[in-house]
């Protein structure tokens, strides 16, 4: 898909879900580059939902979506959006209300599992080694969401004010 379809869906579920649009579309562009179809052989669509991400989702929300369905770019980016909401929900209230604390652990949560990152974060008991902890690939996770988010506040956004 082209860069600015991609910002009109992050548009669209980042406000319906009132997540950062920004956030959103660095994820989409972090989790498959803007690859409808992509398929890692674990997770599908523009961004990467998991089977089990998609269970989860469908039991606490009226989503009711085939994992087939995920190739579809609004279907896609809706499961994903409700599942990053679902993490940053739980971050929100891990962290006593602290939203930006809160929103970078639900990133590094998306892309590696709430249970990855609880375990990391309530486990290394030495914190000399808690970069460590963190497998590389996980590390710069976060740097890039944000990256690809600024690319669209500097260069989608100013293409639609013009």
């Amino acid at each position: 898909m082209l860069d600015k379809e991609v910002w009109e869906l992050a548009k669209r579920f980042g406000d319906m879900f009132k997540i950062d649009r920004y956030i959103v579309f660095g994820l989409i562009m972090t989790e498959s580059a803007g690859n409808e179809k992509a398929d890692s052989g674990y997770a599908r669509g523009l961004m990467q939902v998991s089977k089990i991400a998609l269970e989860d989702i469908k039991h606490e929300t009226l989503i009711n979506y085939d994992y087939d369905d995920l190739f579809k770019p609004e279907v896609g980016v809706l499961c994903g959006v409700a599942y990053l909401n679902k993490l940053l929900k739980y971050w929100v209230k891990y962290f006593d209300g602290e939203y930006y604390l809160a929103m970078s652990f639900a990133i590094l949560s998306y892309a590696w599992g709430i249970g990855h990152v609880r375990k990391w974060l309530e486990g290394t008991a030495d914190n000399k080694y808690i970069d460590e902890s963190v497998p590389p690939e996980k590390k710069y996770y976060n740097e890039s969401v944000m990256f690809w988010g600024n690319y669209a506040r500097r260069f989608l956004n100013a293409q639609n004010k013009n």
